[in-house]
């Protein structure tokens, strides 16, 4: 299976974030109108660890995960459920994960303070290893 398809199982069916986001999580983007909180969470880079003695025969994928919330409380609640659920050894899909969370983007950089329309996001960046 995909790297895809364990993070997203991984997330989807996690009871501490079943009982926050319900199963709203999505790959990449959430539309427009659906119902929150919820995550998204997309695949920046999906690459070849190399050693000196050539393939590792692992793979360091960089997973970015957004709580999204109507409150900035909300959002941090999510978040820190993300982090502390997401991040550690798991299989899923067929797939053999160790994530770590590697950085969180600061609020600023992803809430527009201009519209307070908008949902709150915060974006965390983890590392996952698994299998070529």
């Amino acid at each position: 299976m995909s790297i895809e398809a364990a993070c997203y199982s991984i997330l989807s069916t996690n009871a501490a974030l079943i009982a926050i986001v319900s199963g709203r999580v999505y790959l990449q983007q959430r539309l427009i109108g659906t119902d929150l909180p919820a995550l998204t969470f997309e695949i920046q880079r999906n690459d070849p660890v190399r050693v000196l003695a050539g393939a590792s025969g692992l793979v360091a994928a960089e997973v970015v995960v957004t709580s999204v919330a109507e409150t900035y409380a909300a959002a941090r609640a999510l978040a820190n459920t993300v982090r502390d659920e997401f991040e550690g050894t798991h299989t899923a899909a067929g797939v053999s994960l160790v994530v770590r969370f590697t950085n969180e983007a600061p609020l600023e950089a992803v809430f527009d303070l201009g519209d307070e329309n908008e949902p709150t996001r915060i974006e965390q960046t983890f590392l996952a290893h698994h299998g070529a």
